[in-house]
Order: C-alpha cells, then sequence, then structure tokens
C-alpha cells in the first residue's frame, strides 16, 4: 500500500515543485514585460498583468519555502505540505517550514505519518484562518536519535484551552477547531514504541509535537 501511495504522488509532487522553480526562472521576462507596458505609459496594462502574476505564482508558488521543501525526500509527505501550504496561503496565513536536513526515511508507516501531519495542519489552518493574527510555523528536526516535527500557531487566550479534554475521544471544539483528530492521533501514536506525540502552549503558542525515534 506504502509503494502504491509512493508512486502514486510521484508525478504531482515533482511537477508542484518544478512549476514554482520554472515561474521564479522565468521572472526576468515577466518584468520585461510589465517594462515595456510602463515604457508605453499603459499603467492599466502594467497593472492588470502584474495582478495576473499575482494571482498565479499566489496559488503556483511557496518561493521561501522551495528549498526547504526540497529538503522532504519522501515525496508523499512533501506534497502533502506543499498542499497544505498552499491552503494556508490562500486564507492569507504565513507561514514557516524549516527542515534542518534532508529526510530521507521515517521509522513509521506513511500512511499513519500523512494522517498525523494532515490533522495537525488542518487544525492549524483552520483555528488561524479565523485570527487576526496569522501565522503556522513548521518544522522537521532530523538528528541521529530521530525526528522531530513540530507545527505551532498562535492562540488567543490559553487560559481557555483545556489539553485534556481536547484530547478526549469525539471532542470537537466547533468554535476554535484546535482539537479536532487530535484523539486520533493520539491513538495512532499508541501503536508505536519508537513514536511520542505531545501537545503543549507556551506563550500563547499552540505547539503539537511528534517524536519519531529512530529504530
Amino acid at each position: 500500500m506504502e509503494q502504491e501511495l509512493n508512486a502514486s504522488y510521484v508525478y504531482t509532487a515533482n511537477q508542484n515543485v518544478e512549476k514554482s522553480l520554472d515561474i521564479q526562472h522565468d521572472m526576468k521576462n515577466l518584468l520585461y514585460t510589465i517594462t515595456a507596458f510602463l515604457k508605453e505609459n499603459k499603467t492599466e496594462e502594467a497593472l492588470s498583468y502584474i495582478t495576473e502574476i499575482y494571482t498565479y505564482t499566489h496559488f503556483h508558488t511557496l518561493a521561501f519555502e522551495e528549498k526547504e521543501l526540497l529538503q522532504i525526500k519522501i515525496l508523499p509527505i512533501r506534497e502533502l505540505l506543499l498542499n497544505k501550504l498552499k491552503a494556508a496561503h490562500f486564507h492569507n496565513i504565513n507561514t514557516e517550514l524549516v527542515v534542518n536536513q534532508p529526510i530521507l526515511k521515517i521509522d513509521m508507516k506513511l500512511l499513519d505519518m500523512i494522517r498525523v501531519i494532515g490533522i495537525f495542519l488542518d487544525n492549524a489552518i483552520e483555528y488561524v484562518s479565523k485570527k487576526t493574527e496569522k501565522d503556522i510555523a513548521i518544522s522537521f528536526t532530523q538528528e541521529p536519535s530521530g525526528l522531530t516535527i513540530l507545527i505551532e500557531n498562535p492562540i488567543d487566550n490559553q487560559s481557555d484551552i483545556n489539553i485534556s479534554q481536547i484530547l478526549t475521544k469525539g471532542f470537537s471544539t466547533k468554535k476554535e477547531h484546535l482539537g479536532r483528530g487530535l484523539y486520533i492521533v493520539s491513538e495512532l501514536s499508541k501503536n508505536y514504541k519508537n513514536v511520542n506525540y505531545s501537545i503543549s502552549i507556551h506563550n500563547n503558542r499552540f505547539q503539537t509535537r511528534l517524536v519519531i525515534y529512530t529504530k
């Protein structure tokens, strides 16, 4: 199943990243076109063209995160991150992705890993999209002992969140959307002796952390 999932993502994942790199490569040509409009005093045409470029690149590039995405060598996870980052940008959420070194393998079933990361990011995006302070930070830290994935976002008031409660089966904070699916993550992590999962709140930031120790 995991081999089939990997194969199904290969084409789409590479195509998405290559498309982003192609746009960066063509940016000089795009700027030449804008300059040509301005030389002819065609301001409206230039502005319209700039808007068209922005609209396209907004949904097809993640300029500041491309190098980090390419550090994720597991294609289904890279593609998942790419799509979630696009979803965040659609909601005007600032994102930061940091990958300290190439991620070549994980000692966890791929399907479970995708479910966990998907739940973490869906919760963060849904919560932050309704807030004034819009940012999500994602980090993949690979060390000899294992891989740590940390996702964090700002919250309004940390005293309003009961961590024990949001880990309860069936609990869903419809108003805030921070707890949705976290019980599933908690249960999935119990299937692995080498996986630790935790949530915490620090300086008004909600943090979800997954540690996968090297077997």
